[in-house]
This record gives structure tokens, C-alpha cells and sequence, in this order.
């Protein structure tokens, strides 16, 4: 019975610090129409921008391709395949269905918010550059941020939302980096 208490308590704390989180972040939506229109396309179009860079660099360097197998395949499973079992299995609302008031700088998303999977196809992208060329990873990295924090501006994800994203990507890219080492062609 303790530990079912305790388990409750620590649930509640949770859900306080994610609301509260996500009030604070999304509270200064709506406030500079530029850093509302830095958000929305951060939160729905950077993942693209970062994608095509990489696919470029590939095109000019014929040592990126691992690098890219790596990173693209990372990136579809940790969205098409953990998020979405993730997000068949756990049904979680978005905060626009739950929150009587936010900052919707966007028309709300539909479907369950847990896992992020702009998110997790971000980190996993970015994990999987970094584990081959630290110095770009790093930025895809900061992008890769960028793009989380912005989705919980625009009204879109809880904050916990963005975290198992983060999760999921890093370690969907490490796991799939370890197996293509042991799979990868003699270059």
C-alpha cells in the first residue's frame, strides 16, 4: 500500500511540473509575431531542412553514406515504428484537449502527443550524425533541440512529451549504429 501511495504522489508531482513546464514555455507564444513564426516553422519544417542537408552531403562525399545510413534509418524507425507502437499502445491527449487555455500559434495536432515523433525523428537524425562527425552533430544536435522546445511553444506537446523523444531517438540511433557496425559492407 506504501508504494502504491507513493507511486500515486510521485505520478501527481509529474503531471504538476509537465503542465506547469508547458504553461511557462508556451506562455510567451502569441507575444513576437517573429519568434512565433521562428517556432512554427522550427516545430514543423527544420526536420526537412537538417534531411536535406545530410542527403547533400552525401552527394558530395562518398564517406557521408554511412553516416546517412545510419542517421536516415535511425530516424524511420524511431518515428515510423517506435513512436508510432509507442503511441498505439499508451493514449495520451495533446495539451490543447486538456488545458482549458494555451497559446495555440497553430492549428493543435490530432492523435496521442506521447512520444513526440518530430522529436524523436530529430534526436535520431542528429544522434546518428554526431556518432559519425562530432562537429556537425553538435548542430544537428542544437537543431534537433530547437525543434523540441519549439513544439512545446506552439501549443502542440508536454513537455515529457519531448523528453521520450529525445529518449527514443538517441537511443533508437545508437542501437541501430551498433548493428549496422556489425552488418555495414567493407568500405
Amino acid at each position: 500500500m506504501a508504494l502504491g501511495g507513493l507511486f500515486f504522489w510521485v505520478r501527481i508531482k509529474i503531471l504538476l511540473m509537465n503542465t506547469f513546464l508547458f504553461n511557462l514555455i508556451n506562455g510567451w507564444a502569441g507575444q513576437w509575431p517573429w519568434l512565433d513564426t521562428l517556432m512554427i516553422l522550427s516545430a514543423k519544417h527544420l526536420w526537412v531542412l537538417l534531411l536535406v542537408v545530410l542527403i547533400v552531403k552525401v552527394g558530395f562525399n562518398r564517406r557521408w553514406h554511412h553516416m546517412a545510413a545510419v542517421a536516415i534509418g535511425s530516424a524511420l524507425v524511431a518515428r515510423l515504428g517506435i513512436v508510432a507502437l509507442i503511441k498505439w499502445l499508451y493514449v495520451h491527449p495533446r495539451p490543447d484537449l486538456v488545458l482549458e487555455t494555451i497559446n495555440a500559434v497553430v492549428v493543435p495536432g490530432t492523435g496521442n502527443s506521447f512520444p513526440s515523433g518530430h522529436t524523436s525523428f530529430a534526436f535520431a537524425l542528429a544522434t546518428g550524425v554526431y556518432l559519425h562527425d562530432k562537429k556537425l552533430g553538435r548542430w544537428y544536435l542544437a537543431a534537433a533541440a530547437l525543434i523540441g522546445f519549439a513544439r512545446i511553444f506552439i501549443g502542440v506537446h508536454w513537455p515529457l512529451d519531448i523528453l521520450a523523444g529525445v529518449f527514443v531517438g538517441v537511443a533508437t540511433a545508437f542501437i541501430v549504429n551498433r548493428i549496422y557496425r556489425k552488418l555495414k559492407p567493407a568500405a
